[in-house]
């Protein structure tokens, strides 16, 4: 039996959380720069603004809502949430009255009812609403009111069945040009690319995506709820975040089912055979969100994602369109995708973010899951299957299909080669033509090396770029690098000369408090002590991942990764595992009994396998003989006692009567023949049982306690104790 499953404790409740939303701030990780955009956002304006947090189902938008709902942007906020799920409402008036009533709960007023607020058959409920946000703002001076609209589809589904009117939104975009009032919707597209015209009378909106978790945080997500209580083998770690690539559902489904594993298994210990066991699992038993996104894909992206999975000899493989289509080719598949429909389909795929794109057009999974459920369960042949494609047809009109492909191809190759040709060079601006623009050099060297530099929102450079632009005009750019913030950068180039901008980007900062049982370990991050628990250290970078040691005498010392977030405290509680020793105890007599710091734990010859280190008293006692008190220092090295009991001083006892007797003391005749007197005899301290035979064979038996240096006599014609005396040294 291996360590971790002798000292084994069910992790009870599992913490990790699947299908709802994150509302605890403690399971909620990452998404620092989407909080940092809004506060940055909503902080500089007086006025209202909108941002938009789009991705795919089960991304974590609605987790980042209830975080904003708890507080993340501070005290200056007062944050509702509207969820269009479960809004049912029947007009405007009811959907304006739902919002004022969620404003009211927020700021703990009175529920607002929809008779009393006059919006129920009024001309101008519109009014009556904006009339009643702004007395509550004015109510709350310097606060700023943000409404949180959760799944922004189904608001434009109410407009488009009738039940709300467009001017609905006239009313919000009203309330925010107006009043310190600001608008997150979420969903899974961007309102800017939204079809209908109605979005856009809410004017300029910003946009972010919301993806998967930056590696430290997917890092964070799987080792600190289970810190202290699951060890994670080399390597685990990276394979649980190849497995999921951070995506939250994903990652918390997986941690999941590790717990529970775990728990089964009764270990501590997560290792590849345990994460073999859970992908197995889940590749057998898919979850649910895999099978619903499966079966949202056109037949081509199902097609491409089968035989990408049949093709990639792991994880980290790729393959390009061209690679596909010729495996399609060998394997005479009955379906006529050449490459360029294969190349089609996985740039959509890498759109949606189920696959990833190299430099040179590689394509690979994402999440790793996918591409073992993919190759498991859904082969070419599969999907063929599933599409209704008569697989027993050996794919007709090849060479059509053949000529098709390489037309497609050239098709491609010339767009390629236009684009190339034609395109704009990155680091000049070209003068029009018959004109001569004076030039100025410009070269930016930015800090850290990871730093990417922006113009107009699009990536040009790294942390280093030089270029040529046309003098005497201000230029705007971006410096920015994950964990560091951003800075703008304005510059003016003078004509015929080089000019120069050293950058440093400021690290993003954050701090921690340290709690530890026992209190008082000894702290060190990053191999400097800080001092002893508990303990707030502040100014750790965020961008990197710290190790904490914590040591405390009589514990095993622990090590534990960590990071943290910008401009947050986080606490983190740390249980340290007592150090102890192994005991083995003897004794003269045997079987004597045993008690550790008052507490009996067994008779001799015993083994003790957890002995706290340290000073420990023992007491031993037998019968017979003297006890024994002793105090033993318990090393960390295991280690043996032997326990020398003293006899206790023997007693004297005195057997007599009137007439002749057999004499027995125990099982012992002490007399020979009938007497009158045993004579002193020589006890051990207790009981013992004296028997009388007298002449004519009758008798009896007693019993005579005697104490240790006692001197007794018993007066068997009497039947009782005569004397009872010390004996005299």
């Amino acid at each position: 039996m291996s360590p971790s499953t002798e000292s084994f404790q069910p992790i009870r409740p599992n913490p990790y959380i699947v299908g709802n939303p994150v509302r605890e701030r403690a399971m909620f990780y990452g998404r620092e720069e989407d909080f940092a955009l809004v506060k940055k956002r909503f902080h500089d304006s007086d006025r209202g603004a909108i941002l938009i947090f789009c991705g795919e189902r089960r991304s974590g938008k609605t987790s980042i809502l209830f975080q904003i709902m708890d507080g993340r942007l501070g005290e200056g906020f007062i944050s509702v949430l509207l969820d269009m799920q479960s809004m049912a409402v029947e007009n405007e008036a009811d959907f304006l009255h739902r919002i004022a009533r969620e404003v009211s709960l927020v700021l703990e007023d009175a529920p607002l009812d929809i008779e009393e607020s006059g919006l129920k058959g009024s001309s101008n409920p519109a009014g009556i609403f904006r009339d009643y946000i702004e007395s509550e703002m004015r109510r709350h001076p310097g606060k700023k009111l943000v409404l949180l609209f959760d799944e922004y589809e189904l608001l434009e589904n109410k407009i488009d069945s009738g039940v709300l009117s467009e001017d609905v939104l006239l009313v919000l975009a009203n309330l925010i040009e107006n009043n310190p009032v600001y608008l997150i919707f979420t969903g899974s597209q961007a309102l800017e690319e939204r079809s209908k015209p109605y979005w856009r009378i809410l004017g300029a909106s910003e946009f972010r995506r919301i993806s998967f978790l930056h590696p430290r945080d997917t890092v964070r997500l799987i080792t600190e709820p289970v810190a202290g209580r699951v060890e994670y083998e080399p390597g685990t770690v990276e394979s649980i975040s190849r497995l999921t690539a951070g995506q939250p559902f994903y990652t918390q489904a997986v941690c999941q089912k590790i717990v529970d594993t775990l728990n089964e298994a009764q270990t501590s210990s997560v290792s590849e055979d345990i994460l073999d066991t859970v992908t197995t699992e889940i590749i057998d038993n898919p979850f649910p969100q895999m099978t619903f996104m499966w079966d949202t894909l056109e037949f081509d992206e199902r097609f491409a994602l089968s035989i990408l999975a049949e093709a990639l000899a792991d994880g980290d493989d790729t393959k390009s369109a061209s690679d596909l289509a010729e495996r399609r080719s060998g394997q005479r598949l009955p379906v006529a995708h050449n490459a360029a429909q294969i190349a089609t389909a996985l740039e959509s795929l890498f759109q949606s973010e189920l696959l990833m794109k190299s430099d040179d057009d590689g394509f690979s999974f994402r999440m790793d899951i996918w591409r073992g459920w993919v190759r498991r369960m859904h082969s070419p042949w599969q999907v063929l299957r599933e599409e209704g494609v008569d697989v027993r047809q050996s794919g007709r009109r090849r060479r059509s299909a053949w000529m098709l492909a390489m037309s497609l191809v050239l098709v491609v190759a010339a767009v390629v080669f236009w684009r190339t040709a034609t395109g704009p060079e990155s680091s000049r601006l070209p003068a029009q033509s018959g004109q001569s623009t004076p030039l100025g050099r410009l070269s930016i060297r930015a800090v850290p090396a990871e730093a990417e530099i922006y113009r107009d929102g699009v990536r040009i450079a790294g942390a280093s770029y030089d270029t040529e632009l046309p003098a005497d005009s201000d230029f705007e750019f971006l410096v920015r690098a994950d964990e560091y913030y951003a800075q703008p950068l304005t510059v003016r180039t003078v004509a015929d000369s080089t000019t120069t901008w050293a950058i440093e980007l400021a690290p993003m900062l954050g701090s921690v408090r340290f709690t530890t049982s026992p209190p008082g370990a000894d702290l060190s991050i990053d191999g400097t002590h800080n001092g002893k628990s508990p303990l707030t250290v502040e100014g750790l970078k965020s961008a990197l991942l710290h190790t904490v040691r914590l040591e405390a005498p009589g514990y095993f010392s622990q090590e534990l990764p960590f990071s943290v977030r910008p401009d947050t405290l986080i606490d983190i509680r740390v249980i340290l595992a007592e150090r102890r020793s192994r005991l083995g105890i003897t004794s003269y007599p045997a079987g004597a009994s045993v008690a550790l710091d008052g507490v009996d734990v067994g008779s001799t010859p015993l083994q003790l396998n957890d002995v706290e280190l340290g000073d420990r008293h023992i007491r031993s006692h037998a019968t017979g003989f003297v006890p024994l008190d002793t105090v033993f220092r318990a090393l960390e090295e295991p280690a043996s006692l032997h326990l020398e009991l003293v006899p206790l001083p023997v007693g004297t006892l005195i057997v007599q009567g009137d007439l002749p007797a057999l004499i027995y003391i125990g099982d012992n005749l002490v007399k020979q023949g009938y007497v009158q007197n045993s004579g002193p005899y020589e006890v051990q301290p207790g009981t013992h049982m004296v028997r009388v035979v007298l002449t004519d064979g009758s008798g009896f038996e007693e019993s005579i306690e005697v104490a240790s240096g006692e001197r007794v006599t018993f007066d068997f014609s009497s039947r009782q104790v005569t004397i009872r005396a010390r004996k005299q040294e």
